[in-house]
């Protein structure tokens, strides 16, 4: 029984040992390249805990982050951990309780004498990771998320998956708009655009304003793994709107989409997911993951557009696990004392002292 702490000088042996792993345990989210992409964006140093015993393997990659770095004088340095942006965890080749509780009697030594005083993860709905946690750390419902089946034929999908109205969208698409798949830096800087476009429309979180160099580095760090669709209009020729998808082994993953300003063709968005289901079939996936909406509430707008596209809803579980409380509760004073008007809209987020 052992452990050890890979970091992205050790890429290469990060990718053998996700390799060795249950296919349906693997994802584009557990990558080096994933994690050199958010390490790069400035949200932590991308730290690969593994852990082996007997023949069993676990995984478990995190963004690691200097709590004092923040600006909190504390009495020593601490850190906290969480997952890059979309889904992490814990991955691995045993659920058996046995290895699960080897496992976090390691983590737990590790993040003692790392002082690690925070962990937070947004657990993959699709491989059910959250069970591996089980029973260790607090979990809690999150939201729906929506995955489509692609081991069935397109028409199946066209006729029992898709609702009517989304079917007349798609239509309407098909008929005004061109879809061009791009699989280098080709348009990305007219996706930037749109997408800036699109997170000030929606008055989006911060966070979501990602570095300009973001874009430029997901086409390159993810080269082979990630795909840009565009919508033109069939008559101006103006890009109309986009989305990244994600692809790795089986697994196909609505990452992000952008609709540019001159955009009045409310079918862009069905037709560009069209799009990219075909284009994932082609590609053998099995999986094709929406993603949720932004509420648990089941009559959530964005849910909703992603359930005209499938009827199969998976539950989306998170965590949140203080391991130095007390140095946690100063941190979150200082944090409150500092920031008067943000403590009642941040009162559920564990690392709110980051923002």
């Amino acid at each position: 029984m052992s452990y050890k702490v890979l970091t992205l000088d050790e890429k290469e042996e990060w990718s053998k040992l996700l390799e060795k792993l249950p296919v349906d345990q693997q994802d584009i989210y557990y990558t080096p390249d994933y994690y050199e992409l958010y390490e790069k964006n400035g949200d932590g140093k991308a730290i690969c805990f593994v852990f082996e015993k007997n023949d069993d393997i676990a995984l478990y990659p995190f963004l690691m982050n200097s709590v004092n770095n923040l600006g909190y004088d504390l009495d020593d340095e601490y850190f906290d951990i969480q997952g890059a942006y979309g889904y992490n965890g814990v991955i691995a080749s045993s659920y058996n309780i046995s290895f699960r509780k080897n496992f976090y009697a390691s983590f737990r030594q590790y993040c003692l004498d790392h002082k690690t005083i925070a962990e937070f993860d947004r657990y993959n709905p699709i491989n059910g990771n959250h069970l591996f946690s089980e029973t260790f750390v607090e979990l809690f419902k999150n939201r729906q998320t929506v995955v489509l089946n692609l081991d069935q034929s397109y028409e199946d999908i066209w006729t029992s998956q898709y609702s009517s109205k989304n079917r007349n969208m798609i239509r309407k698409g098909s008929k005004t708009l061109a879809c061009k798949i791009n699989e280098g830096k080709e348009n990305i800087e007219n996706f930037k655009k749109m997408y800036l476009y699109t997170m000030n429309r929606i008055r989006a979180n911060d966070y979501y304003y990602f570095q300009e160099e973001f874009f430029e580095n997901i086409i390159t760090i993810l080269s082979n793994k990630c795909f840009l669709f565009t919508a033109s209009d069939n008559n101006t020729k103006e890009v109309m709107g986009a989305l990244l998808l994600l692809i790795y082994k089986n697994k196909a993953h609505y990452f992000l989409s952008a609709r540019s300003e001159l955009c009045k063709n409310n079918s862009v968005n069905n037709y560009l997911l069209d799009c990219a289901i075909k284009f994932a079939q082609k590609k053998k996936c099995t999986v094709f993951h929406f993603g949720g909406g932004n509420s648990l509430d089941h009559s959530d707008p964005l849910l909703k557009f992603k359930k005209s596209f499938s009827k199969d809803i998976f539950d989306f579980y998170i965590s949140k696990n203080i391991i130095f409380p007390k140095i946690y509760e100063t941190v979150c004073n200082i944090w409150e004392e500092r920031n008067p008007g943000k403590p009642q809209h941040f009162k559920n987020y564990l690392l709110k002292y980051h923002e």
